[in-house]
C-alpha cells in the first residue's frame, strides 16, 4: 500500500501517485493526523470506498507536503483540504487538484502555479459515451486516444473551474498516443491553450497540467 511515487512533474509543481490496496482503519494507525477526521468520515460516508479515497488523499498529502520540506505544524494539518463554490479543493496557501479511480489517488500541488489532474482506470466505458465528450473535430480512433481526450478534457475543467466548461467548449488538437505523451487543449470559452501530459499504463491513464 501507500504510495507510487511523488514527483516534480514541472518547475515547483510536484505530482504524487497513491495505490489505495489498505483500509480505513489501517490509514488511521499509519497516519495520526487523521484521527481528526474520523468522526467526519464516519457521519459522511457509509460506502468504505469513498471513506478510502478521502483518507488516502490526505495521506498522500501528508508525504507530499515532507517530501518537500514541510514544517511539523504544516503537516499537522495535511488533511484542512477544503472546496471553494466552483467544488476546487484548497489548502493552506497551496495550488492542488485531486483524482481518485479504481484503486488509485493522485494529487498534484504548487505554490505559485494553478494546478489539474485526472485519473481514470484503463477500461472501455468510455467507447460507450464518446459521443458525449469528443467534437466532431477532434479526432480519437483507438481506446487510448479516447480515453486521453476525456481525461485530457476532465483536467482542463478542472484547470479553468470557475468557467465551468462543457465538453464541447474545450478542443484537444491532434496527437499521437505513441509518440507524444502530451497534447494541446483549447479553451474555446477564454482562447486560451493548456498544455496537457499524459501517462498510458496497463491500468489507468494519468493526465496532469499547470497554468
Amino acid at each position: 500500500m501507500a504510495v507510487v511515487n511523488i514527483r516534480e512533474v514541472y518547475p515547483g509543481v510536484s505530482l504524487g501517485l497513491w495505490q489505495m490496496d489498505e483500509t480505513a482503519e489501517q490509514l488511521f494507525e499509519q497516519y495520526p493526523h487523521l484521527q481528526a477526521y474520523r468522526s467526519q468520515v464516519e457521519e459522511k460516508y457509509k460506502n468504505d470506498g469513498r471513506k478510502l479515497e478521502f483518507l488516502a488523499i490526505r495521506a498522500l498529502m501528508y508525504e507530499m507536503l515532507k517530501t518537500n520540506g514541510a514544517s511539523k505544524g504544516l503537516l499537522s494539518h495535511a488533511g484542512d483540504i477544503t472546496h471553494n463554490e466552483a467544488g476546487k479543493p484548497l489548502f493552506r496557501g497551496y495550488h492542488i487538484s485531486v483524482s481518485h479511480t479504481k484503486g488509485y489517488a493522485a494529487l498534484i500541488l504548487s505554490k505559485n502555479q494553478e494546478v489539474a489532474v485526472d485519473i481514470e482506470y484503463f477500461s472501455d466505458r468510455v467507447e460507450r459515451i464518446a459521443s458525449k465528450f469528443l467534437r466532431k473535430d477532434e479526432k480519437a480512433e483507438d481506446l487510448d486516444a479516447k480515453l486521453v481526450h476525456w481525461c485530457a478534457k476532465e483536467t482542463v475543467f478542472k484547470l479553468f473551474s470557475e468557467e465551468n466548461l462543457m465538453f464541447e467548449d474545450m478542443r484537444v488538437k491532434p496527437f499521437d498516443t505513441m509518440a507524444d505523451w502530451s497534447c494541446d487543449v483549447e479553451n474555446l470559452k477564454s482562447r486560451k491553450m493548456a498544455h496537457v501530459d499524459f501517462e498510458l499504463t496497463m491500468e489507468f491513464v494519468l493526465t496532469y497540467a499547470a497554468l
